[in-house]
């Protein structure tokens, strides 16, 4: 869709594959990524920050800075290592 006008071509090809999908799909995926969070926490505060004293809020700032750089880069295990030893 450029400028707002819809390709009838594509439409009609995209139509059935997205047809497929139940309407609760981004719920679902709002869901899944909400719980995936949790579980990452979770594992940082009884790995990694086992003996940290403010082991819950480090934990949701490494969650954070995970989420931006994977947004960013769109693959896992793409962390320049200089940039990873600062968050301390």
């Amino acid at each position: 869709m450029a400028g707002g006008v819809i390709d009838q071509g594509k439409l009609s090809v995209w139509q059935p594959i997205i047809g497929k999908y139940k309407p609760t799909l981004i719920g679902e995926c709002e869901k899944t990524i909400e719980w995936s969070k949790e579980m990452a926490k979770d594992w940082l505060k009884i790995g990694m920050l086992k003996n940290v004293a403010d082991a819950e809020q480090k934990a949701t700032d490494i969650w954070k800075i995970f989420r931006i750089m994977l947004c960013r880069n769109r693959m896992h295990g793409t962390y320049p290592l200089k940039s990873v030893r600062t968050w301390g």
